[in-house]
């Protein structure tokens, strides 16, 4: 077998993130009532097929058919790989177990990016697919669907692109995006601190956090900030390509309170400033 390599890998993972991005938004329009347009290349027809019968007879509501959907895209993905890749190892939100495999390279796969946000009907979703080499990231795609716009990095060269918006080097200049509320992390100083039109929500709760954090990688906001309930932080598979997207473009990730709160920009001193501001106004204390 030839020695894998990676930068002939990825036109074909551009191939499965936009092949997967067009589905979902077929699949959404379809689930919202529009018609259906037939999808040919779908992996595991015939599991989608059931899925469909489900939900017109009203066994299963638009967010459960949301989550049957995530395993049906997470396996045809993975099984496309595996034709090429049949040495490497997996992570999906599906199934996961909480162990990472041991082979040399491992793919991270999120094929529905903000699921609770998809099947609502909103925009604030991603595909998104990362690859470790010896657990280092060395691949990073995320795919915005609902706005055509797709980054895809190898190592620290960018392959494709949106031109970063040029930002401030001042907080205060600066929006800062939440996807939690918070008001309720007891953040009302910090609102009154920068005012109404600094402080922004994302798209909607649940929303995916790769699509913020490339979002702001990409400099149409100065700061993201996540929250997480999970004690072991935030899952791999939501983080590892967005993160690599957004050092590619000489940002900065931070991650406080022992991992449950992530900061991401396009800037390394906005992410820094940004930290400073929510630790002054003990956010991380109460998040603990």
């Amino acid at each position: 077998m030839a020695e894998f390599v990676l930068s002939e890998a990825v036109d074909f993972v551009e191939y499965l993130i936009k092949e997967q991005g067009e589905f979902l938004l077929e699949y959404q329009s379809w689930l919202a009532g529009l018609e259906k347009r037939r999808i040919d290349d779908l992996a595991l027809i015939e599991d989608l097929d059931t899925l469909d019968k489900k939900i017109l007879d009203r066994s299963v509501d638009r967010y459960t058919a949301t989550t049957s959907l995530e395993k049906i895209s997470q396996d045809g993905i993975i099984a496309k790989i595996k034709e090429r890749y049949h040495k490497h190892g997996f992570v999906g939100e599906e199934g996961f177990d909480g162990n990472i495999p041991e082979n040399k390279y491992v793919w991270y796969i999120d094929p529905v990016c903000g699921s609770g946000a998809y099947g609502r009907g909103d925009t604030n979703f991603a595909v998104n697919i990362a690859l470790t080499e010896d657990g280092n990231t060395v691949l990073g795609a995320v795919y915005l669907p609902a706005l055509k716009s797709h980054n895809l990095f190898i190592e620290t060269h960018k392959t494709h692109s949106v031109p970063t918006t040029w930002r401030s080097e001042d907080i205060a200049d600066e929006e800062i995006r939440f996807n939690f509320p918070i008001e309720q992390y007891g953040g009302k100083d910090l609102v009154n601190t920068l005012g109404p039109k600094k402080i922004a929500f994302a798209d909607s709760a649940n929303g995916s956090i790769a699509h913020s954090m490339v979002q702001a990688a990409n400099g149409v906001y100065g700061v993201f900030v996540a929250v997480t309930d999970r004690e072991e932080g935030f899952y791999p598979w939501d983080m590892k390509g967005a993160e690599l997207i957004v050092k590619a473009y000489g940002g900065k990730v931070r991650y406080e309170s022992d991992g449950r709160v992530l900061i991401a920009s396009c800037k390394e001193k906005l992410a820094d400033d940004a930290h400073r501001l929510l630790e002054q106004n003990g956010l991380y204390d109460l998040i603990k």
